[in-house]
Protein backbone atom coordinates (compact mmCIF):
# COMPACT_ATOMS: atom_id res chain seq x y z
CA UNK A 1 0.00 0.00 0.00
CA UNK A 2 1.34 3.34 -0.84
CA UNK A 3 1.98 5.90 1.67
CA UNK A 4 2.27 9.85 1.62
CA UNK A 5 1.19 12.61 3.92
CA UNK A 6 -1.37 15.02 2.77
CA UNK A 7 0.40 17.99 2.99
CA UNK A 8 3.08 16.01 0.41
CA UNK A 9 -0.08 15.11 -1.53
CA UNK A 10 -1.08 18.53 -1.50
CA UNK A 11 2.09 19.73 -3.22
CA UNK A 12 1.96 17.50 -6.04
CA UNK A 13 -1.36 18.53 -6.09
CA UNK A 14 0.17 22.53 -6.68
CA UNK A 15 3.07 21.55 -8.80
CA UNK A 16 0.34 20.79 -11.61
CA UNK A 17 -1.15 23.88 -10.92
CA UNK A 18 -0.32 26.62 -14.69
CA UNK A 19 0.48 29.02 -11.84
CA UNK A 20 2.46 27.32 -9.47
CA UNK A 21 5.45 29.20 -10.80
CA UNK A 22 4.84 32.58 -9.92
CA UNK A 23 4.12 31.22 -6.47
CA UNK A 24 5.99 32.67 -3.70
CA UNK A 25 7.81 29.37 -1.84
CA UNK A 26 6.74 30.87 1.53
CA UNK A 27 3.37 30.93 0.73
CA UNK A 28 3.47 26.56 -0.45
CA UNK A 29 2.12 25.29 2.81
CA UNK A 30 -0.63 28.15 3.39
CA UNK A 31 -2.57 27.03 -0.18
CA UNK A 32 -2.11 23.59 0.80
CA UNK A 33 -3.36 24.01 4.32
CA UNK A 34 -6.42 26.11 3.22
CA UNK A 35 -7.04 23.76 0.43
CA UNK A 36 -6.93 20.82 3.28
CA UNK A 37 -9.01 22.84 5.84
CA UNK A 38 -11.74 24.29 3.17
CA UNK A 39 -12.68 20.70 2.50
CA UNK A 40 -12.38 19.32 5.59
CA UNK A 41 -14.87 22.18 6.97
CA UNK A 42 -17.07 21.49 4.26
CA UNK A 43 -17.46 17.89 4.61
CA UNK A 44 -18.57 18.46 8.54
CA UNK A 45 -20.67 21.05 8.02
CA UNK A 46 -22.12 19.19 4.83
CA UNK A 47 -22.89 15.73 6.06
CA UNK A 48 -24.74 14.57 2.91
CA UNK A 49 -25.40 11.63 0.70
CA UNK A 50 -23.73 13.48 -2.78
CA UNK A 51 -25.65 11.49 -4.80
CA UNK A 52 -28.65 12.89 -2.99
CA UNK A 53 -27.38 16.36 -2.79
CA UNK A 54 -26.65 16.57 -6.62
CA UNK A 55 -30.66 15.37 -7.16
CA UNK A 56 -31.95 18.02 -5.12
CA UNK A 57 -29.86 20.44 -6.66
CA UNK A 58 -31.06 19.39 -9.89
CA UNK A 59 -28.52 17.51 -11.58
CA UNK A 60 -28.84 13.98 -13.52
CA UNK A 61 -26.40 11.24 -12.37
CA UNK A 62 -25.38 9.45 -15.66
CA UNK A 63 -23.23 5.93 -15.32
CA UNK A 64 -21.85 5.57 -18.45
CA UNK A 65 -20.76 1.91 -19.81
CA UNK A 66 -18.30 3.04 -21.76
CA UNK A 67 -14.81 1.13 -22.66
CA UNK A 68 -12.15 1.13 -20.14
CA UNK A 69 -8.20 2.68 -21.59
CA UNK A 70 -5.84 1.43 -19.49
CA UNK A 71 -3.26 2.62 -21.68
CA UNK A 72 -3.93 5.94 -20.89
CA UNK A 73 -2.17 7.97 -18.28
CA UNK A 74 -4.84 10.67 -18.14
CA UNK A 75 -8.40 9.23 -17.48
CA UNK A 76 -11.65 10.73 -16.42
CA UNK A 77 -13.60 8.48 -13.53
CA UNK A 78 -16.09 11.38 -12.90
CA UNK A 79 -17.34 14.36 -14.30
CA UNK A 80 -19.16 17.84 -13.58
CA UNK A 81 -21.03 19.88 -15.91
CA UNK A 82 -22.97 22.22 -14.20
CA UNK A 83 -22.70 25.32 -17.12
CA UNK A 84 -25.49 23.71 -19.76
CA UNK A 85 -29.43 23.60 -19.55
CA UNK A 86 -29.20 19.95 -17.99
CA UNK A 87 -26.63 20.30 -15.24
CA UNK A 88 -24.85 16.56 -14.85
CA UNK A 89 -22.43 14.66 -13.79
CA UNK A 90 -21.01 11.92 -15.90
CA UNK A 91 -19.53 8.29 -14.04
CA UNK A 92 -17.34 6.45 -16.10
CA UNK A 93 -18.03 3.32 -14.94
CA UNK A 94 -15.69 0.64 -16.47
CA UNK A 95 -12.69 3.04 -14.97
CA UNK A 96 -14.28 2.89 -11.33
CA UNK A 97 -14.85 -0.76 -11.37
CA UNK A 98 -10.97 -0.69 -12.42
CA UNK A 99 -10.08 1.15 -9.51
CA UNK A 100 -11.98 -0.82 -7.55
CA UNK A 101 -10.35 -4.34 -8.49
CA UNK A 102 -6.75 -2.80 -8.15
CA UNK A 103 -7.57 -1.56 -4.83
CA UNK A 104 -9.34 -4.76 -3.69
CA UNK A 105 -5.88 -6.72 -4.91
CA UNK A 106 -3.68 -4.11 -2.40
CA UNK A 107 -5.79 -5.15 -0.04
CA UNK A 108 -8.88 -2.31 0.25
CA UNK A 109 -12.27 -3.99 0.16
CA UNK A 110 -14.80 -1.14 -0.84
CA UNK A 111 -17.67 -1.77 -3.02
CA UNK A 112 -18.15 -0.31 -5.94
CA UNK A 113 -21.39 1.92 -4.94
CA UNK A 114 -18.84 3.09 -2.40
CA UNK A 115 -16.49 4.21 -4.90
CA UNK A 116 -19.22 5.89 -7.05
CA UNK A 117 -20.31 7.90 -4.10
CA UNK A 118 -16.62 8.89 -3.37
CA UNK A 119 -16.23 10.44 -6.44
CA UNK A 120 -19.47 12.12 -6.45
CA UNK A 121 -18.51 13.88 -2.82
CA UNK A 122 -15.25 15.46 -5.18
CA UNK A 123 -17.44 16.61 -7.57
CA UNK A 124 -20.27 17.67 -4.85
CA UNK A 125 -17.20 19.78 -3.34
CA UNK A 126 -16.58 21.88 -7.12
CA UNK A 127 -20.68 22.15 -7.32
CA UNK A 128 -20.51 24.27 -3.83
CA UNK A 129 -17.81 26.55 -5.04
CA UNK A 130 -19.47 27.10 -8.20
CA UNK A 131 -22.76 27.71 -6.71
CA UNK A 132 -21.91 30.01 -3.76
CA UNK A 133 -19.08 31.70 -6.03
CA UNK A 134 -16.63 30.97 -3.57
CA UNK A 135 -13.10 29.47 -4.59
CA UNK A 136 -10.72 28.75 -2.00
CA UNK A 137 -8.32 29.32 -4.76
CA UNK A 138 -8.84 32.90 -5.36
CA UNK A 139 -6.24 35.55 -4.56
CA UNK A 140 -3.82 33.22 -4.00
CA UNK A 141 -1.35 34.18 -7.03
CA UNK A 142 -0.52 37.90 -7.69
CA UNK A 143 -0.15 37.97 -10.65
CA UNK A 144 1.03 41.42 -13.07
CA UNK A 145 -0.81 42.28 -15.77
CA UNK A 146 -0.18 45.42 -17.58
CA UNK A 147 1.49 46.91 -14.80
CA UNK A 148 -1.01 45.80 -11.94
CA UNK A 149 -0.90 43.08 -9.41
CA UNK A 150 -4.48 41.18 -9.88
CA UNK A 151 -5.34 38.08 -8.00
CA UNK A 152 -5.57 34.82 -10.52
CA UNK A 153 -7.37 31.31 -8.81
CA UNK A 154 -5.31 29.01 -7.84
CA UNK A 155 -7.10 25.95 -9.19
CA UNK A 156 -5.04 23.28 -7.35
CA UNK A 157 -6.27 24.62 -4.18
CA UNK A 158 -9.84 23.21 -4.96
CA UNK A 159 -8.45 19.67 -6.00
CA UNK A 160 -6.50 19.66 -2.61
CA UNK A 161 -9.97 20.80 -0.82
CA UNK A 162 -12.18 17.95 -2.79
CA UNK A 163 -9.47 15.59 -2.07
CA UNK A 164 -10.18 16.08 1.30
CA UNK A 165 -14.10 16.76 0.87
CA UNK A 166 -14.33 13.56 -0.75
CA UNK A 167 -11.83 11.98 2.15
CA UNK A 168 -13.32 12.81 5.48
CA UNK A 169 -17.22 13.05 4.20
CA UNK A 170 -16.80 8.91 2.79
CA UNK A 171 -14.35 8.26 5.82
CA UNK A 172 -12.23 6.93 3.19
CA UNK A 173 -9.43 4.65 4.10
CA UNK A 174 -6.98 5.60 1.89
CA UNK A 175 -6.77 9.22 0.31
CA UNK A 176 -8.05 9.67 -2.73
CA UNK A 177 -5.00 10.88 -4.77
CA UNK A 178 -3.22 7.58 -3.82
CA UNK A 179 -6.40 5.63 -5.39
CA UNK A 180 -5.10 7.08 -8.61
CA UNK A 181 -1.37 6.55 -8.03
CA UNK A 182 -1.92 2.87 -7.46
CA UNK A 183 -3.91 2.50 -10.56
CA UNK A 184 -1.41 4.22 -12.68
CA UNK A 185 1.41 1.95 -10.97
CA UNK A 186 -1.04 -1.24 -11.43
CA UNK A 187 -1.32 -0.21 -15.18
CA UNK A 188 2.15 0.43 -15.88
CA UNK A 189 2.37 3.68 -16.80
CA UNK A 190 4.27 4.67 -13.19
CA UNK A 191 6.68 3.02 -11.47
CA UNK A 192 7.33 2.39 -7.89
CA UNK A 193 10.62 4.36 -8.25
CA UNK A 194 8.93 7.26 -10.31
CA UNK A 195 6.58 7.50 -7.77
CA UNK A 196 8.73 8.19 -5.15
CA UNK A 197 10.60 10.50 -7.32
CA UNK A 198 7.34 12.60 -6.97
CA UNK A 199 7.24 11.81 -3.64
CA UNK A 200 10.33 13.20 -3.12
CA UNK A 201 10.06 16.29 -5.29
CA UNK A 202 7.21 17.44 -3.49
CA UNK A 203 8.92 16.70 0.07
CA UNK A 204 12.07 19.43 -1.43
CA UNK A 205 9.75 22.01 -2.63
CA UNK A 206 7.85 21.75 1.04
CA UNK A 207 11.31 22.14 2.67
CA UNK A 208 12.34 25.29 0.32
CA UNK A 209 8.67 26.71 1.82
CA UNK A 210 9.43 26.38 4.95
CA UNK A 211 13.04 28.01 4.36
CA UNK A 212 11.36 30.72 2.62
CA UNK A 213 8.63 30.89 5.55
Amino acid sequence: MLYASTQTLGMLDLLQDPLFAKLDPAEYARCIAKGISAGTAAAAHCGCDPEVAFVSAGFEIRRLEDPLRPEQRSRIQAQIFYETDKPHVDLHMAELSHKQSILAADGLTASLEWMVQLHLAHEYYHFLEFSQSHFVGDGLVPARLHGLVRPRRLRAASEIAAHSFSDVLMDSPLRPELMDYLVLIADGLMTQEEFSDLLARAQIKLSEGKQHG
